[in-house]
């Protein structure tokens, strides 16, 4: 019954079967900060020691990744719902239901850039948001989804989102699940595309275009005078 100490020190042996043996433990262990641990390993001088640490790391991203989709395509498969009920008979009230309030912010933005995006926002909340249905009758939505701390690199969930969502990535709080989503017209693969739309513990909220919103805030101000580059 070892504790992560316990491993970490095991890591840190020097005896070859001390070190195996705090990877085997390492293996078992569903412990994060281990993998800080495990990855000077992929650099030891004994190849048995090199392979370990890359098959314990590599199973742990793996899994991540795996239990990452799982949960993402639960809550796609509500917001589907969410979304399709904005163009529906009662679309203003259901728009509506996903205005910011003053600590959602906070939730989902880091806590430098908090104010200045609750300040952009605002303006744009004044007249309620307004969605376009492609056409009357059969209507195909599709709703893809990323946790924020994803979107700061290349991967499967990533790259459904617009490019923007990569310099946004590390001004988000990295646990909050986003969406992103599409009316589709019959037999069509694309259409009108949203994005935006967060999860948070008790409801849903939405932030349209929010690259747009923080790239504008994290833009360089330039000197009075000095004419803007080009």
């Amino acid at each position: 019954m070892l504790t992560t100490a316990d491993i970490i020190r095991l890591l840190d042996e020097g005896e070859l079967h001390r070190v195996l043996l705090g990877l085997l433990d390492a293996q078992s262990s569903g412990a994060k900060e281990l993998a800080d641990v495990i990855t000077p390993l992929l650099a030891h001088p004994d190849p048995l020691i090199r392979r370990a640490a890359e098959s314990i790391l590599t199973r742990r991203e793996s899994g991540a990744t795996i239990q990452a989709n799982a949960i993402v395509k639960a809550l796609s498969e509500l917001a589907v719902r969410v979304v399709t009920a904005l163009v529906g008979p009662d679309a203003p009230a259901r728009v509506e239901a996903l205005r910011p309030r003053d600590g959602d912010y906070a939730s989902v933005f880091d806590s430098a850039i908090v104010t200045r995006v609750r300040a952009a926002y605002e303006p744009l909340w004044r007249t309620t948001p307004k969605l376009e249905r492609p056409v009357p009758g059969a209507l195909t939505v599709r709703v893809d989804a990323a946790p924020a701390g994803m979107l700061r690199e290349d991967n499967e969930l990533s790259r459904r989102f617009p490019g923007g969502y990569r310099a946004l990535a590390p001004h988000l709080l990295p646990e909050r699940i986003w969406f992103v989503w599409q009316y589709l017209r019959s037999g069509e693969s694309a259409g009108m595309r949203y994005d935006g739309l967060v999860r948070l513990p008790d409801r849903w909220v939405w932030f349209p275009k929010p690259y747009r919103i923080v790239g504008e805030i994290l833009r360089p101000k330039h000197s009075e005078g000095e004419p803007e580059r080009r």
